[in-house]
This record gives C-alpha cells, structure tokens and sequence, in this order.
C-alpha cells in the first residue's frame, strides 16, 4: 500500500481475487471511494510462484496460452535452490514476517503513509528517530516468541497486587467499622448512666406515692380478671 502526492491509495497485490475484491469496493470507513486500475503498473513480465521443479516450463507455456489467450514468448525457472531471503540471507523468503528486515521495512512503508512522506525522507527520519539497526531488529524479532509468556506474567503479577491490595483495604475498612460500634455503645451506655444519675430524689418519691395503698387483698379467678373480697 502506498500513499501517493495527490492523496490516493494505490495497493499492489499478486492475487487476482485480491485485486477484484478491490476494483469492487464502493466505501472505507463509510466514506464513498471509486476504484481503478493504474495502468503504469502493467508490464510484459510477470513472475509465477509456487510451480513444481518437475514440471516442464512447456506445458506451463501451453497452459497459459490457451486458459488465458495469451502469448508467451519466453519462459525461465529462475531459482531451483533451497530458499534464501535476499534481505538478510536466512532459509525463508523476502516477505516472510519472520525476516528482521521485512520487519523494518514494514514499518518504514507505515511511517511513510502516516506522514505522506517520499520513501528516502521516511527511511531518514525513522532512522534519526527510532535510532533502529539491523541487530536491534534481529534481537526484537528473535524475542518475539517470548513476548506471550511475559505479558501472561506481567498480568499475573497485576492481578496479585490488586488482590493483596483488596485484601488490605478489606481489613482496614473491618477495623474501623468494629471501633466505630465499640465508640457507639460506649457513648450510649455514658447517656443512660448520665441519664440516671440526674433523675431528682423527689421525683423518685412522688412516683412512689401516686401507686394509692390499700388493704385489700387481691385474688386472681381463672379467666385472668381480678376481684376484691
């Protein structure tokens, strides 16, 4: 994908059900867009991967020719070695997401399409900023494989702290909430003695005379009423 001067996005795909799907999008993001081919991208040679060593290019020259009316002038197998990336030279190809270098150009072309910027000002600036070399990004993607295990430790070790963290708060908050009742009763139990100690002599004894004497004796029948003899 790339970003050219006059604000379009111009994708390159070797895949025809890829480039169909793209000559057929009408919107992005729920904006309106028309598509086209670029015809400055068609050239007379093409490259053909993934064909078998054992076959003939001939009958691969006989099979395009008629399944695709097209003329083949000449046909050359150019790799029949073991696969070497020719960016870092290790067993896997040129665009494989294990090549360090595939990495970094990855993000350089990123840079570049965020900042609509020309390929060389891209690499000199990523360059002065990121301060990247080839054995940083051979170290960062020959880590890659650990990331997983220390993003499952470092959640681990987060998910610790805020239960030990919970704990604490737990304790804290049972603490004050049994000092909070043992203060309450003690202040109740201060006013009803306050309350007690205040209550006037007199009072006491006009309570007492209000109950009238008698002489009387009381006598209970078995339906709970009572009756004076």
């Amino acid at each position: 994908m790339k970003f050219s001067r006059q604000g379009k996005l111009i994708f390159t795909t070797a895949d025809p059900v890829c480039a169909a799907q793209i000559l057929n999008l009408d919107k992005i993001q729920e904006t309106p867009v028309s598509t086209g081919v670029t015809f400055e991208n068609i050239t007379e040679r093409f490259l053909v991967f993934d064909i078998p060593t054992n076959l003939q290019l001939s009958e691969l020259a006989d099979e395009i020719m008629n399944k695709n009316d097209m003329e083949v002038v000449e046909l050359r197998r150019q790799c029949q070695g073991p696969e070497k990336c020719i960016l870092c030279n290790g067993p896997h190809s040129a665009t494989s997401n294990i090549c360090p270098r595939h990495t970094l150009e990855q993000k350089i072309l990123e840079f570049k399409c965020r900042n609509h910027l020309t390929i060389g000002e891209a690499r000199r600036l990523y360059a002065h900023s990121s301060k990247t070399n080839y054995s940083e990004a051979a170290k960062i993607n020959s880590a890659a494989p650990n990331i997983e295990e220390i993003v499952n430790q470092r959640v681990e070790s987060i998910v610790q702290n805020i239960t030990i963290k919970m704990e604490q708060q737990t304790t804290l908050l049972i603490e004050i909430f049994q000092k909070t009742i043992e203060n309450l009763v003690q202040y109740l139990v201060s006013v009803f003695h306050q309350t007690d100690l205040k209550k006037s002599p007199n009072r006491k004894r006009q309570m007492i005379n209000l109950v009238p004497p008698t002489n009387t004796p009381m006598q209970w029948d078995a339906g709970g009423s009572n009756a004076s003899n």
